[in-house]
């Protein structure tokens, strides 16, 4: 089978629910921002499949106290020396050069509509290899079939949905898309306390009734025998 190997980078910025524990002597005028660089890799065998993630790897987070009402002022040498400052530390990091502009981007555009220092940003910046017909996939698949089982369209319709709020305990993405909660967005919350989006998990579910995560089994249908004639 031909292998297809898909690459991509991606950036989310957010600001998290939690403040930052020990703020020491930093004054109140600064905001943590935390950057974090990771690879994945994931596998399928058609869009019919879901995502196998075989591998998801912190390579490298560093961390910076930024001005916050400095780094807001568009025009301020601040903003451009800050900019210039983490794109250095982006390549000491090792992420790709084309991605540099975007992650700056996406930064400056969370920190321009913040309004508390309480709650550091979060950068996460994923470089991603998604792996198409490989033999690696073939074998992948090959253990993943004996649990392709789909779970029953009741269990899925009785799973908790809740809207994203801050009080909800997570600050990773999605693991089955790799996109970010948003806020007053609808979750799903399984049994195994995995949240994911609604319609990524109702899809993977329909495929396979276990949780992509922890491997967690949903009901399944169990075909009854009939029974023989008295």
């Amino acid at each position: 089978m031909e292998e297809m190997v898909v690459l991509r980078l991606s950036t989310k910025v957010k600001q998290e629910s939690s403040p930052y524990p020990d703020r020491g002597e930093v004054s109140e005028d600064y905001i943590l921002v935390k950057v974090r660089f990771s690879r994945a890799i994931g596998s399928r065998s058609s869009l019919d499949y879901p995502v196998i993630w075989e591998e998801r790897t912190l390579l490298d987070s560093r961390q910076f106290w930024v001005k916050l009402r400095s780094v807001q002022n568009v025009s301020s040498p601040y903003r451009t020396r800050c900019a210039q400052s983490i794109t250095e530390s982006l390549s000491l990091m090792r992420v790709p050069e084309e991605e540099h502009p975007n992650a700056i981007n996406k930064l400056l555009e969370v920190l321009d509509a913040t309004v508390s220092t309480e709650l550091p940003i979060d950068v996460a910046i994923w470089d991603m290899t998604f792996l198409f017909g490989s033999d690696a996939v073939s074998e992948a698949m090959d253990m993943y079939k004996p649990n392709l089982v789909p779970a029953t369209r009741s269990s899925i319709e009785a799973l908790e949905r809740v809207n994203v709020d801050h009080t909800l305990p997570y600050e990773d993405p999605c693991v089955i898309c790799l996109e970010d909660f948003s806020v007053d967005q609808m979750v799903i919350h399984l049994p195994c306390s995995h949240y994911y989006h609604e319609h990524c998990i109702v899809q993977s579910l329909e495929i396979s009734h276990m949780c992509p995560l922890c491997r967690y089994p949903m009901p399944t249908l169990v075909e009854e025998v009939p029974s023989q004639p008295c």
